[in-house]
């Protein structure tokens, strides 16, 4: 292998569905302009037997609702909202915000956007003095925080209002079933936020606020489910480390569930690396909740059932790095030891980038060890 192989790699990422139920996600290679250093170039692409391009420039976060794709782009530095007519055209770009859109989620019946975004928030510039009375640090080696915190912003008719605005940020937001609300999560204090510790919230197109639950510890991968409850994950203290969550399913009626523990915060089991993010419990067409948990080193999809019945749906020879339905049909993007990210459905390889820039390589030998714990951890 040489250096240059480096500059030929592809990427996949952010797998959605798309038109007619084809896999619909973000192709990623590296540009190398003359005069100009190697650079990422992220397109959409759909695997229609084939691939089809749908963007040539920059084009991130997909996701299709009827007549249009929905995806962000960097405008001036910073990712704003864009929307593809499937009837042809170019690309109409719907939000304008000087902090960018940091998150969307187009509403069930594809009228309203609820978007996360700092507004018109500008970062100061390098050399402009800051006044601290505080020390907002991240704590994830990324910085100091911005100064206004993250809100939730609603797009409809081609205008945009702000809809949500705590002291903290809001760290997620998802419609409800029925589209008439959403829920989100966010810090309630400055020592909630330092401490990791986060709330969930459900709010009303009107902006009323409702506290469900939290207070204890992270809360993440919000997925509504079609009876009107929720399917959340939230942190499992009692197991230390900052991996391991329990998935939980609250009913409309306000009592919780347990459904599974495991380590379904690893970064083994995201796309963080290229696209988006973890990859989020999904409600299946069959009603089971199916997410990613690394169990003995290998990302493995899970299927559960909301009375907690659990089985894995994934073989152990492939890390999950996405998954998504693409109607009816479940499509994942896989990984092993010798090939990256590959589009995959019911086992087998429909499509990988690197078939042709990849050498053949050698199944790396494995090995296994039994921790004080107990478990099996491979290496």
């Amino acid at each position: 292998m040489e250096p240059n192989l480096l500059y030929q790699l592809r990427f996949l990422s952010d797998l959605t569905e798309g038109p007619d139920g084809k896999p619909l996600f973000v192709y990623t290679d590296v540009e190398r302009p003359e005069k100009e250093p190697p650079r990422y170039r992220s397109r959409l692409a759909l695997w229609d037997g084939g691939l089809k391009f749908l963007t040539q420039a920059e084009a991130k976060s997909p996701f299709w609702h009827g007549n249009y794709i929905y995806f962000t782009r960097k405008v001036d530095k910073t990712p704003q909202l864009y929307r593809l007519p499937l009837s042809g055209g170019e690309p109409e770009q719907i939000t304008q915000f000087k902090a960018g859109v940091e998150g969307y989620r187009v509403s069930p019946d594809g009228r309203r956007i609820a978007m996360l975004t700092r507004g018109e928030y500008e970062s100061p510039k390098p050399d402009e003095p800051r006044i601290y009375e505080t020390w907002p640090v991240k704590f994830d080696a990324r910085g100091l925080l911005p100064g206004v915190p993250r809100e939730v912003w609603l797009w409809e008719s081609g205008q945009t209002r702000a809809l949500v605005r705590l002291a903290q940020d809001v760290e997620e937001v998802v419609w409800n079933a029925a589209g008439n609300g959403l829920y989100l999560t966010a810090s309630s204090s400055p020592q909630e936020r330092w401490g990791w510790i986060q709330r969930a919230y459900h709010v009303g197109l009107d902006g009323q606020m409702d506290e469900l639950f939290g207070g204890v510890g992270p809360i993440a991968g919000l997925e509504p489910t079609p009876d009107g409850g929720l399917v959340y994950l939230a942190h499992a203290w009692e197991h230390g480390g900052g991996t391991e969550s329990k998935l939980y399913y609250r009913g409309l009626d306000g009592s919780i569930r347990l459904l599974a523990e495991g380590s379904f915060l690893n970064s083994v089991n995201s796309d963080v690396r290229i696209g988006t993010g973890i990859q989020t419990p999904r409600v299946g067409p069959d009603g089971r909740v199916y997410v990613v948990v690394t169990h003995q080193g290998v990302a493995r999809l899970l299927a559960v059932t909301l009375e907690g019945q659990a089985r894995f749906f994934s073989p152990a020879e492939f890390n999950i790095l996405g998954f998504n339905f693409c109607g009816n049909d479940l499509y994942t993007l896989s990984e092993d030891f010798t090939r990256g990210a590959c589009l995959t459905r019911r086992g087998e390889v429909l499509f990988d980038p690197n078939a042709e820039v990849l050498p053949k390589l050698p199944t790396p030998q494995e090995v296994r060890y039994s921790a004080p714990e107990g478990h099996s951890v491979q290496g």
